[in-house]
């Protein structure tokens, strides 16, 4: 089971780039029992409080609100994650920069997708994309923009209905700082 992962770190970094193919999700989870299709949460992009800390950076290009409770982690030299600041050990959401494009990452992901759409919020147009974990069944969801030749990637790997509202008012915050 992926605990404590988030959902970049998970699809992008496991097993959709791992072997540079994506294989079809099975029909079974690893007990052996029959995967459900998931609905992904919905989520809302509300407006962020305007108390709550700013995490910004120049290298990465972006800045983005964060709630009160949870604190920031690094996990690696392109990306940002977030935790509770109750359990700080699981990471669940955070924002990726990488090269690479969109097309090819919907392409590695289409097995696992469960919903696709386009959203825009706060001015930038992202694609949200919900993936079915083969393994487990959990559904993850990530929202990526091309910008140049960069994909920034918002995900979130948590269904807890109060933690994707948080989600979807950080990614109202996030903006491009170059």
């Amino acid at each position: 089971m992926i605990v404590g992962l988030i959902v970049f770190a998970v699809w992008r970094g496991g097993f959709l780039k791992g072997t540079g193919t994506a294989t079809p999700t099975p029909e079974v989870s690893a007990s052996g029992t029959p995967l459900v299709p998931q609905t992904p949460p919905p989520i809302s992009y509300g407006k962020a409080p305007a108390d709550w800390p700013v995490y910004s950076s120049a290298s990465l290009g972006f800045k983005v609100s964060y709630p009160k409770d949870w604190v920031e982690a690094s996990c690696g030299p392109s990306c940002v994650a977030w935790a509770l600041a109750s359990s700080s050990d699981t990471l669940f959401a955070g924002v990726t920069v990488s090269s690479g494009s969109l097309a090819d990452t919907i392409t590695q992901a289409k097995p696992y997708i469960v919903a696709s759409a386009s959203v825009t919020v706060n001015g930038i147009t992202w694609t949200r994309l919900s993936l079915q974990h083969p393994v487990t069944g959990e559904i993850f969801t990530s929202h990526f923009v091309q910008r140049g030749t960069k994909l920034v990637e918002f995900g979130i790997s948590v269904t807890t209905p109060a933690l994707v509202t948080e989600y979807g008012q950080m990614l109202n915050s996030f903006a491009f700082t170059k």
